[in-house]
């Protein structure tokens, strides 16, 4: 069964709708199922998080058991890094919109935080 050859209006005309509030709610519906781009930075941040904290730990010869806080700080630092780059027009050196400079440079200060916070810390009791 088709009203005026259209066959959304047959199947809303069946439920008691009108087929502009069947069409409304589809977009509405469908708004919420599409797929969401990622952006470059997050994962650049990533890439760079994980191979200063490689790096670092490489250099220093341990982690001390601070590697899941060294990679955090990291990860956040480069990307902290590229938006304070992109804030203050930093462009020396850049991958697309990721700006890779800044993002090494405060993923260094990130690591060399946890690591003057761990020396400064509280030290563990062996028992």
């Amino acid at each position: 069964m088709t009203v005026g050859g259209n066959p959304i209006s047959a199947l809303c005309h069946r439920k008691g709708r009108s087929a502009r509030t069947w069409l409304q709610s589809a977009g509405r519906r469908a708004a919420y199922t599409r797929i969401v781009a990622i952006g470059p930075a997050p994962v650049l941040a990533l890439l760079v998080g994980t191979f200063n904290t490689a790096l670092f730990v490489l250099l220093r010869g341990s982690a001390g058991g601070q590697l899941p806080l060294l990679f955090v700080a990291a990860v956040l630092g480069s990307w902290a890094g590229d938006a304070l780059g992109a804030r203050l027009g930093v462009d020396a050196l850049r991958i697309g919109d990721f700006r890779l400079l800044t993002a090494i440079a405060m993923a260094w200060i990130g690591l060399g935080l946890v690591s003057v916070v761990a020396i400064l810390g509280p030290s563990r009791r062996r028992l």
